[in-house]
């Protein structure tokens, strides 16, 4: 693989989990067919699972392998995530179950962004 190959591979993973980010709780609200997704995700893992080779490959190039074995934990826990959230909006698509909890859930902006550590670790603030 071309050396520029593992950028494209992260900003074509960082436009994905963007488009998914932006989208998918919207449309899952509004009951839009959430197929689309299910080919994202699978496409995702792939992509993971091109980017764990050729990081695998440029570490050996410049690194003893010790210490990768971290990396690629990493790698296979975000790959294997995908294909559990590709198999539950496949059970959602086929009806299967009727509600997705991670998706009902309404984030609170500022949440673990260090607002309330700040405040707990200095209450005079």
């Amino acid at each position: 693989m071309g050396e520029n190959e593992f950028a494209k591979l992260v900003f074509r993973i960082s436009a994905m989990k963007a488009q998914i980010y932006a989208n998918l709780q919207k449309e899952y609200r509004t009951g839009t067919d959430l197929s689309v997704y299910v080919q994202l995700f699978g496409r995702l893992a792939e992509d993971y699972t091109k980017l764990l080779a050729l990081h695998r490959e440029n570490w050996m190039k410049i690194n003893k392998p010790f210490g990768f074995e971290r990396i690629e934990a990493r790698y296979h826990a975000t790959i294997g995530r995908l294909f559990s959230e590709k198999a539950l909006l496949e059970a959602y698509g086929k009806g299967e179950i009727s509600t997705i909890e991670e998706l009902e859930y309404t984030p609170v902006y500022g949440e673990n962004r260090g607002f309330y550590y700040e405040k707990f670790a200095f209450p005079g603030i």
